[in-house]
């Protein structure tokens, strides 16, 4: 949406709070980084607590003491060998079903085996812990069906949720800025360039003199892209460049000049 300098001027004769006008807001914050990052981030977290739900060994705990060796041991009958319709590196998952004889009694166990696993009727060791016999499994197979392995689809939710937060976080802070900040005139003393690159923009550090006696003098700005080049402008030129800053941390701020559109 079009910003003009009538608009911009508006703006900022404005006492913070301000209205931010639409046109204002969207050069900030475009329309469809907010809904895009809600539904990709949405989708991540739907879709990932769905596969957390199948995949995450929720069992870790009982795998992690039984290879502790913190189990005792005993023989067990495989009683079943059934292929489930998972596989771990083009290799088929099998469920087997299997029984021994516990401290107090007969027990049923099921664990899980990637590629070759034990035939009906042999007789395979088995761990369980012997103050809960039930949790159990026969020695090279798993309680879960993936095992450790399942635990990295806890990342998919998270990423979604991260990207939903940083959306909201990125507009409501943009907001922030619009709405409370201060204006004041700076002098651009340096641009140095780093070595950090966002979305394939290089980030440039800019040294700006703030003329605003409320502030301290110097502040360092991370800018890219129009406000680079706005910089690079002022810095030619030696005239002072309008902006709008946090009170409660000078750094993060944005030209006035960037808010301009053709």
């Amino acid at each position: 949406m079009k910003v003009t300098l009538d608009d911009l001027e508006a703006f900022l004769r404005q006492r913070p709070p301000r209205d931010v006008p639409r046109n204002i807001l969207r050069r900030r914050v475009p329309a469809g980084l907010g809904w895009f990052s809600l539904l990709f981030g949405g989708a991540f977290l739907g879709i990932g607590t769905v596969f957390v739900a199948i995949f995450f060994p929720w069992n870790w705990t009982a795998e992690l003491s039984l290879d502790r060796g913190n189990g005792e041991t005993a023989e067990a009958v495989v009683t079943g060998n059934e292929p489930t319709n998972m596989t771990v590196n083009d290799r088929r998952v099998h469920r087997i079903s299997y029984r021994f004889a516990g401290p107090s009694g007969e027990v049923k166990g099921e664990c899980y085996f990637t590629g070759r696993a034990p035939d009906v009727d042999s007789v395979v060791e088995v761990n369980f812990l012997e103050h809960d016999p039930q949790t159990n499994r026969l020695v090279g197979g798993r309680i879960d069906p993936f095992g450790y392995f399942g635990g990295f689809v806890i990342i998919f939710p998270f990423v979604g949720l991260i990207v939903m937060l940083s959306a909201h976080w990125f507009r409501r802070h943009q907001m922030r800025l619009l709405k409370h900040s201060q204006f004041a005139m700076a002098t651009v003393q340096e641009i140095r360039q780093t070595n950090v690159t966002v979305n394939d923009q290089r980030r440039y550090q800019i040294e700006l003199a703030f003329d605003d006696s409320t502030t301290d003098r110097i502040h360092n700005h991370n800018a890219y892209g129009e406000e680079v080049r706005l910089a690079r402008a002022h810095l030619e030129s030696g005239e002072p460049i309008g902006v709008l800053y946090d009170p409660a941390k000078p750094s993060r701020l944005l030209f006035a000049e960037a808010l301009l559109s053709d």
